[in-house]
């Protein structure tokens, strides 16, 4: 469990789950600015049962997927500075979490995660899994180390 390094508080749960949910709605618009259009999308949705704050959050969380941007400061009336700090760490864990889902197919059992002082290691069961798909991963590894102060390492172990 990352828990410990992330910090983020339970409370934080429907803007992950927005997030997570409506984290490719872009792409139906146009695959190449889809996570600018999955901000728009999520933040103009009307969405019930979620304050707008959390909207906007959930949708500058998506906005990231690719790269950091600094639309967050158009929002400063609404967001603090803890906020930002929150939308960072969850677009960096969102972005892998995402790579490993579509490798693993929900099936976390096979991944299992090491949280060192100086590195975070994701240990991988599978033997399927592609350098291409761990490169992919590891791409995150500049906004990791920003982000969490820790080096991202993936390993890849044989199954019997």
């Amino acid at each position: 469990s990352m828990k410990p390094l992330h910090g983020i508080p339970e409370i934080e749960e429907k803007v992950i789950r927005t997030a997570s949910y409506l984290g490719r709605v872009g792409v139906n618009i146009n695959y190449y600015d889809s996570p600018l259009h999955s901000f728009y999308t999520i933040i103009n949705s009307g969405l019930k049962g979620i304050k707008h704050r959390k909207l906007l959050m959930a949708a500058l969380i998506v906005s990231q997927q690719d790269k950091f941007n600094d639309m967050a400061k158009n929002y400063g009336s609404i967001l603090g500075k803890k906020d930002i700090k929150v939308m960072e760490k969850l677009s960096v864990m969102l972005r892998i979490s995402k790579i490993f889902n579509r490798v693993f197919l929900l099936d976390s059992d096979r991944l299992s995660i090491e949280v060192g002082d100086e590195s975070v290691t994701f240990h991988i069961e599978n033997e399927d899994l592609l350098d291409v798909q761990i490169s992919r991963v590891l791409m995150s590894g500049k906004r990791f180390r920003e982000t969490f102060g820790r080096q991202l390492i993936v390993t890849k172990k044989k199954t019997h």
